[in-house]
């Protein structure tokens, strides 16, 4: 826990140079620090970094601190990191504002260095805790990979993200061909190794840290691959299938011996906004046609 604590990434957001420094001086080499000289500096760095803490200052230029910790906290991606408020304002309706948009805490300047020490350790340590156990509850039990919970709730919360930047979002079904005939000609727990090596499989061609694979039920998975268009979903798809097949994974109850997934592939259009359950839709009749055209393959929804 304390090499985790040590590694976590603190952000510093005062529109005074000075201030900045003196917080990053007794912080600094007890955690990764960063800092913005302004509330929108702040949330592009937030949106880029995704930090373990802030330390905000709630007096700043054309945004204040308020402002942008009441943005944080109706971000969907934002709004489990902790905001401490490091604030000149003494009065108890400025206190009340730091509490009511959001922050954990706050601390008055000038600020006691033993106190800010204290003070970003125990949050972060609860950042990590919380997010340990939010992981924990968001598992496959079987393979590792997150679970269609998390799944369904990342799916609703990039899609609209997706929507609101004009990005495109991109989305893969893969389904294990044979399945029910690998479990009965090996056996069940020959099934559960081989859900194991496939999900594996699938993590280890998703490179990127916002791309999420997670297992969809039974023999399906799914890999939701944010900020790419349709010919680069078509090349991860394509990179998956080949993985896959120079395994050479033994299924003798398949066609050709050996197994193979066939892969449904959705990408959003910006000029013709869809909803979640469009783009599964698309994505599950594109891997019905993977599978009538003989398995082994991806298919690309047509929209």
């Amino acid at each position: 826990m304390e090499a985790r604590i040590k590694d976590s990434k603190v952000l510093i957001v005062d529109d005074i140079k000075t201030n900045r420094e003196i917080i990053k001086a007794i912080i600094g080499t007890r955690y990764r620090t960063y800092t913005a000289s302004s509330g929108e500096e702040a949330l592009a760095t937030c949106n880029s970094l995704q930090p373990d803490l802030i330390l905000l200052d709630v007096v700043m230029g054309d945004m204040s601190g308020l402002e942008v910790c009441r943005y944080l906290k109706s971000d969907e991606i934002l709004r489990h990191i902790p905001v401490i408020f490091i604030t000149s304002l003494e009065s108890m309706a400025s206190e009340d504002d730091c509490w009511s948009v959001g922050a954990v805490d706050f601390l008055l300047k000038p600020v006691n260095a033993t106190t800010l020490l204290n003070r970003v350790k125990a949050h972060i340590t609860l950042k990590l805790q919380t997010d340990f156990l939010r992981q924990i509850a968001y598992r496959d039990g079987l393979t590792g990979l997150f679970n269609r919970r998390y799944f369904d709730e990342q799916y609703d919360m990039h899609l609209r993200q997706a929507q609101r930047s004009g990005v495109n979002l991109s989305l893969l079904i893969v389904d294990i061909d044979y399945f029910k005939q690998y479990n009965d000609s090996l056996g069940h727990l020959a099934g559960d190794d081989c859900l194991r090596l496939v999900a594996g499989l699938i993590k280890s061609t998703m490179h990127r840290p916002l791309d999420l694979v997670a297992r969809y039920g039974g023999e399906e998975f799914v890999a939701l691959l944010p900020e790419t268009d349709a010919v680069g979903a078509a090349h991860m798809a394509e990179q998956l299938r080949q993985c896959v097949a120079e395994r050479q994974i033994d299924h003798p109850a398949a066609p050709g011996g050996v197994l193979t997934v066939s892969i449904g592939v959705a990408t959003t259009r910006m000029d013709r906004p869809s909803t979640g359950q469009d783009m599964l839709a698309q994505a599950d009749a594109a891997l019905y046609a993977a599978k009538q055209a003989g398995r082994g393959r991806y298919v690309i929804a047509s929209q």
